[in-house]
């Protein structure tokens, strides 16, 4: 591969700082730090800078309308007066007596000052003032016309009101505002006794239904206290539920009571019970001693006497004598213990029902309570009202009588209306207030439009909005269809034209196109160092170039890339894979009849088909073919990727110029086969969505994007001393262009 040239290595510093040697799209987006204040400023500023026109168009129209409107108003005189509408403090020997008799003090009303100077301003009161003064003097003015140039506002939060009138007449601004003085004087003064008359009779109509109101509730509440005899409903139902509690324990110990003596009475119907109750008794054990000592007689006299011996016979007769006393002795002793436990189970039961009914009434007083509760606390809120009420109303009263009681001071006049001496208008000042708004307005306007314009105009912007480097930038140049032109010119004339775009001596390309063209040969001799230099382990040899619409100059950049590849030493082959809209064959004079889709479709050799072109020794071009019915089925067919391999073995490089990747697949087949995509992105051009719409696209498909190209970027003012001509290459190069500038028209750096 030959070594690049000394103007080769010149690289633009506005490229260099754009390299980011980092081939992967998910690589390349790193996030940003935050923007800082100065970019801010610098985008502010570029934004005022492209909208200029607009800005001072508006700022003209602005403040050209304002001069005319201010030169057209007649002169006007302005002057005022001040209002005192409230008194500062109050007055001293009396102020104390508005402490009402309920401990508290009469709150002091403050004036609606919104309300008030719409009284002010109102037809009736300057009406009047009208007919009691102005009229005589002036009878043109009408209350329109008065109202229209009068204003009355409050001065800040104080308790002063400024009335401001202007007029062409300065001695009729003094009257007019001199008859408001006193018009304002004379309502305020009849406004307060009308007030405070109309208030201490409605008092008056008022009071005797709330004290009516008040003593009725009152009785309510007393005779509610009686009936249910009670102060207070949450007093009483704590006590009802000690009550209850109380009962409810003595009725369980009652209960536990009555259950023993049950038990008790079980036992002694038994046989065991009965035992234990007669071995209790004295009298029943005495009574079988005695009987077991007969016994014990009648056993020892058996064994010397017969049983029917007179001892025997009397031992018998004494037992059996015995045997009656012992039956009753029984008897009197079990009916005495069944006795005393069916008196002690009844008086229990009977102390049992009078427990309950008590509990069940204290409950029914308890399930009463919320409703009595309610209707307690009704009555009370209802009274808490009307009393307030009848305070309210008490105090007001109250406070009126001592209003009407003191010296009633009316409004008073601060400031007194002079005669005013200069026009309030100042000419200067409204054309200067017309211009910085009409600055302000363009200003506005364009960052509106700003909002709404969805293109880029710079490279910083794109870098911003894309997260991807930029590899190049194509500065924009109006006289390339002029070197097209010439090339083809020369071609069909059949010379050997050797001075290609990277071959052409720099010393010549002044006398063809004038030196602002050298800028855009280098932009793309920079694009070809920056791309060598994204992959320093495995080099870039193929890629493809696709952009997000039509007319963002793809196919241009694919053509001048090419040519300066191969300017720089590169075997580079160019393939024109747009199946769609083949453009490069045009843009090189080269036919058209067998390409690619001919290459696919049958078996010509490549080399067959693969076209030299003339005027480049390192660059090989192969054109689009006859367009097919399906374009998308032949660049994803096993033979396209075939050749691919082929091609990418047989060149340094391989450039595939591709259809917009958002309007059809074939960019994204192309692809995956490459070393990455070249996107193409052309300022005041591109739609931003279409933009984010493929990369968004691409990175779905995990596509490998090694950056952006950007076309047509605006060319740099100042040349460096490189680029710099002298007066007599300028002159040369002016008599060189003058030529051209009369055939061809200025264009944009490519549309394809």
């Amino acid at each position: 591969m030959a070594t690049p040239s000394n103007s080769e290595k010149i690289l633009s510093s506005k490229s260099q700082k754009s390299l980011t040697p980092l081939p992967s799209l998910y690589q390349n987006q790193i996030s940003s730090s935050p923007e800082s204040e100065g970019n801010d400023f610098g985008q502010i500023l570029a934004i005022i800078q492209r909208r200029i026109l607009l800005i001072t168009s508006i700022a003209f129209a602005v403040a050209s309308g304002m001069t005319w409107q201010a030169l057209r108003k007649p002169v006007v005189y302005q002057s005022g007066f001040q209002l005192l509408v409230e008194p500062v403090k109050s007055s001293d020997k009396l102020a104390g007596l508005t402490t009402n008799s309920y401990g508290g003090k009469v709150k002091e009303t403050s004036l609606d000052y919104e309300t008030q100077i719409q009284i002010l301003k109102s037809p009736q009161l300057i009406n009047r003032i009208i007919e009691n003064g102005i009229f005589q003097q002036y009878p043109g003015l009408t209350y329109g016309a008065i109202v229209s140039r009068l204003s009355i506002f409050r001065q800040g939060e104080t308790k002063i009101l400024t009335v401001r009138y202007q007029d062409s007449n300065p001695d009729r601004v003094k009257f007019v505002l001199d008859q408001l003085a006193v018009g304002y004087l004379r309502y305020s003064l009849q406004e307060q006794q009308t007030n405070l008359r109309q208030g201490l009779q409605f008092v008056d109509e008022q009071l005797p239904e709330l004290i009516n109101r008040v003593d009725t509730l009152q009785a309510r509440l007393e005779t509610f206290r009686q009936q249910y005899n009670f102060i207070d409903p949450k007093t009483q139902a704590q006590k009802l539920s000690a009550q209850a509690e109380s009962l409810s324990a003595e009725k369980f110990a009652i209960q536990k009571q009555l259950v023993e003596v049950q038990t008790r009475y079980s036992i002694l119907q038994q046989e065991e019970g009965a035992i234990a109750a007669l071995n209790a008794s004295a009298n029943y054990q005495q009574l079988i001693g005695q009987i077991r000592q007969i016994e014990t007689l009648i056993a020892l006299e058996s064994t010397q006497y017969r049983s029917n011996s007179p001892p025997i016979q009397n031992l018998l007769n004494q037992r059996q004598n015995l045997m009656p006393l012992l039956r009753q002795e029984v008897q009197q002793v079990l009916g005495s213990q069944v006795a005393a436990v069916t008196n002690e189970l009844l008086l229990l039961q009977v102390r049992l029902n009078a427990i309950s009914q008590a509990e069940a009434q204290v409950n029914r007083q308890l399930e009463q309570m919320p409703t009595l509760d309610r209707q307690y606390t009704d009555l009370q809120r209802d009274l808490t009202i009307a009393t307030n009420s009848l305070n309210r109303f008490l105090e007001k009263r109250e406070s009126l009588q001592i209003e009407g009681a003191q010296t009633e001071v009316p409004w008073q006049v601060l400031s007194p209306p002079a005669r005013p001496g200069a026009p309030a208008s100042n000419l200067i000042n409204q054309i200067m207030t017309g211009i910085f708004g009409g600055l302000a307005a363009g200003i506005a306007f364009a960052f509106l439009l700003e909002r709404f314009d969805n293109v880029f105009y710079s490279d910083e912007d794109i870098k911003d909005k894309t997260k991807l480097p930029i590899l190049g930038v194509i500065p924009h140049n109006k006289k390339l269809k002029a070197w097209e032109q010439i090339q083809s010119e020369q071609q069909m004339q059949g010379e050997q034209f050797n001075a290609d775009v990277g071959e052409l001596n720099e010393a010549e390309i002044p006398f063809v196109l004038g030196y602002n063209f050298l800028p855009f040969l280098e932009a793309f001799r920079t694009l070809c160092t920056n791309i060598g230099f994204l992959s320093s382990d495995t080099p870039i040899k193929s890629f493809t170039i696709s952009s997000p619409s039509q007319s963002d100059g793809k196919s241009t950049v694919a053509v001048h890339f090419a040519q300066a590849a191969a300017a720089m030493g590169n075997r580079v082959l160019l393939v024109d894979a747009n199946l769609r809209l083949p453009e490069v064959h045009e843009q090189f004079n080269l036919t058209n009849e067998f390409g690619l889709s001919n290459l696919i479709n049958t078996d010509v050799d490549a080399d067959e088909v693969i076209q030299k072109v003339p005027r480049f020794e390192n660059l090989f071009v192969l054109t689009a073919g006859q367009i097919p019915p399906d374009p998308t089925k032949l660049l994803s067919s096993n033979k396209m990727r075939s050749l691919m391999k082929v091609f990418c073995a047989n060149y340094d490089w391989v450039i595939y110029d591709t259809p917009p990747c958002t309007d059809v697949v074939d960019s994204k087949i192309l692809a995956p086969h490459t070393d990455g995509l070249l996107m193409v992105v052309r300022l005041k051009k591109t739609d931003k969505n279409l933009l984010n719409q493929a990369l968004e696209s691409l990175k779905l498909s995990r596509h490998n994007v090694l950056g952006v190209v950007v076309n047509s970027a605006k060319p740099q003012q100042n040349l460096s001393g490189y680029y710099a001509a002298s007066p007599q290459k300028e002159a040369w190069t002016k008599a060189a262009l003058e030529p051209a500038t009369e055939t061809h028209t200025p264009e944009t750096t490519g549309n394809g």
